[in-house]
């Protein structure tokens, strides 16, 4: 059957009537539906058939397309999804890939498989992310892990990291649960990214305040926000093992 479906380029807070459709072919019925055991079994089935349609055609669906699809309740169709999840199976909801409402985000999902080792491409078969998404999610974890030690408070680590405060909440739990000595090594690794990441930022604020025209090009202190002078400051700050870490009021 042909379906209209929410493309997934459109982001989160999009109205509804401004989201852009995508029509994707799906597959309500298949022969091998018949070799389910159980009503619950072909339903799982079913799902993850749909879903997966779906996302390989551009589109992603909510749990209400699912519902009307089933002929199911909406609060049917999220257990389902709950249990699938907890089962280990990616679906590839608006809600999941969006982060929209409650529920383990994708990104958290992403990262859970990283610090277990998994690589990249077995991440990307898993999750149904690109290699580009997936690193991209490794950055900001590994800048949260290193800042975190740091000492840096939440409303830092939101303007210097640019993330929500549920992301960093997540985030800040993985550190927790994955600190044990198997983590170890990918630990090590995230830390060394980012810190290498920090030395080229490093290097290139000081190539460009170097002497120009004879001398420093610098703002005037009444044009920086406060975003901006926060930033400026963390940017600047020592690490806690050489110097100890002062509290800024």
């Amino acid at each position: 059957m042909i379906f209209q479906a929410v493309s997934k380029e459109v982001p989160p807070g999009v109205p509804v009537d401004e989201m852009q459709l995508v029509s994707v072919k799906l597959t309500l019925y298949a022969r091998e539906d018949c070799s389910c055991k159980t009503q619950h079994d072909m339903v799982d089935r079913r799902i993850l058939r749909l879903t997966g349609e779906a996302f390989g055609q551009g589109a992603l669906l909510t749990r209400a397309d699912i519902a009307i699809l089933l002929s199911e309740s909406t609060k049917t169709v999220a257990r389902y999804v709950k249990e699938l999840e907890n089962h280990g199976h990616v679906v590839p909801t608006r809600g999941r890939l969006k982060d929209i409402g409650p529920g383990v985000s994708h990104k958290k999902r992403i990262l859970e498989l990283y610090l277990k080792g998994d690589e990249y491409t077995e991440i990307e078969r898993k999750t149904k992310h690109s290699g580009e998404a997936i690193m991209r999610y490794v950055k900001d974890f590994a800048r949260i892990l290193v800042l975190t030690e740091e000492e840096y408070s939440a409303p830092e680590l939101r303007i210097v990291t640019g993330l929500s405060d549920r992301v960093i909440r997540e985030y800040q739990e993985l550190i927790e649960q994955y600190s044990g000595h198997e983590y170890r090594e990918r630990l090590e690794h995230l830390r060394a990214i980012f810190k290498k990441r920090r030395r080229s930022a490093t290097l290139w604020g000081q190539r460009s305040q170097a002497p120009q025209g004879g001398g420093l090009h610098e703002r005037p202190r009444d044009d920086r926000s406060e975003g901006g002078e926060l930033l400026e400051r963390c940017a600047h700050r020592p690490h806690p093992a050489r110097v100890p870490v002062h509290r800024w009021g």
